[in-house]
């Protein structure tokens, strides 16, 4: 799309709802939305000013770089205590998908999409431990992280299952790898350390019994759209217009370059984390990264490496995970406080209590819609569950 011309507004006072409503009236953006389905239009609306709005909200934060970074250290290490939360979550789905636990909240499969999507809200995973602190502490400092740092589909079960009854060696971190790869995705890397240091690798190979259940329903109504696209097929067929679906993730990239004014194009560059756009160079925050914070007093040894930009960008990420490592102690200090006056089963109680369903948000319309579905299936079935 051809660049707009720069925005020059004042946003100073804007809320949140005006961002929002900018994007859904203002002429110089319909272009860009006319070019996707309508149903994702206002999820991109809502997630884009909310984004919007909070970039704005920190912006003097957010221009002081290095300093905002060294903040971001203690944020990077509440965000890993939630990855942990996330192994914890998906381990209990393992157990709970063979029968051999029953969890509060969770009647079906997609109950664990939900979850997964407000791990911090989950109110039935047991606390984090001492030992899986230490455990993620050592896979900060010793281990490679291949996983994308902008992978959120930590409980993707049926994208990460594949059996291989031939390899059950827990100590053999690269057999793992091909015990859990499939389709194309490999499980995140911090599962596979996790599995390997607390002995937890068989709960993956458990039998999915929850699943057969469903899918004796989901195969009903599957087999009555058969039927029903067997009959439609015969009558003509009229094509609309295709128009792919828009997401933030997907649009938000293109949105920003084509309609915003440089001080939140670079704010929303600055959050990304070294991703950039046109006029500033990834290379160049790194090394004003690395200069700062030698400024002020941190030790740094370059990585050595026989590209010298790739050397540094290896050592910006190195120098992240010790500092991310430094601060998880003290990010699991205020993790606990929510545990230190009651034991756990009065904790749980309390947060089951006080639980409700985040009705607005995108994985929640997916577990209602999952319900709906396995309500079609039984009375299709016109049967209970089956044994």
């Amino acid at each position: 799309m051809k660049r707009q011309p720069i925005d020059l507004r004042d946003y100073e006072g804007w809320t949140e709802e005006n961002f929002a409503e900018d994007l859904r009236t203002n002429e110089r953006y319909q272009a860009f939305f006319q070019k996707y389905k309508p149903d994702g239009i206002e999820n991109f609306i809502r997630q884009y000013a909310g984004e919007k709005f909070q970039l704005h909200e920190r912006k003097a934060i957010l221009y002081s770089n290095a300093d905002f970074r060294r903040s971001e250290f203690l944020k990077e290490a509440e965000r890993f205590l939630n990855i942990i939360l996330q192994k914890k979550l998906f381990n209990l789905q393992c157990l709970w998908r063979a029968n051999l636990i029953e969890l509060p909240l969770v009647e079906f499969t997609k109950d664990f999409d939900y979850f997964g999507s407000h791990i911090a809200d989950c109110p039935f995973i047991e606390p984090i431990t001492e030992e899986e602190l230490e455990v993620g502490i050592r896979f900060l400092l010793e281990e490679d992280d291949e996983t994308d740092p902008y992978f959120d589909d930590w409980q993707n079960y049926e994208g990460f299952k594949v059996w291989d009854d031939d390899d059950d060696d827990d100590d053999d971190v690269a057999n793992l790898k091909t015990v859990y790869y499939a389709r194309g995705e490999i499980i995140p890397d911090f599962y596979l350390y996790y599995d390997k240091c607390l002995k937890t690798s068989h709960l993956f190979n458990l039998p999915d019994v929850r699943w057969e259940k469903e899918k004796y329903y989901f195969d009903a109504i599957r087999e009555m759209n058969r039927r029903k696209n067997a009959l439609e097929s015969k009558e003509e067929t009229v094509y609309e217009p295709y128009f792919p679906s828009l997401s933030y993730f997907s649009g938000h990239t293109e949105f920003v370059e084509s309609f915003e004014d440089r001080t939140t194009q670079e704010l929303f560059a600055i959050e990304s984390e070294g991703k950039t756009y046109k006029f500033r160079e990834e290379i160049d925050d790194d090394i004003d990264f690395l200069i700062k914070l030698r400024r002020q007093g941190e030790e740094i040894a370059l990585v050595p490496h026989t590209d010298w930009l790739a050397g540094i960008q290896q050592t910006v990420i190195a120098v992240t995970k010790r500092k991310t490592a430094e601060m998880l102690p003290y990010a699991y200090q205020t993790y606990m406080l929510a545990f230190e006056d009651e034991d756990w089963e009065a904790v749980k109680a309390h947060r089951l209590g006080r639980f409700k369903y985040d009705l607005e948000c995108y994985s929640n319309s997916h577990r209602e819609r999952w319900h709906e579905t396995m309500a079609e299936g039984k009375a299709l079935r016109d049967e209970e569950t089956p044994s």
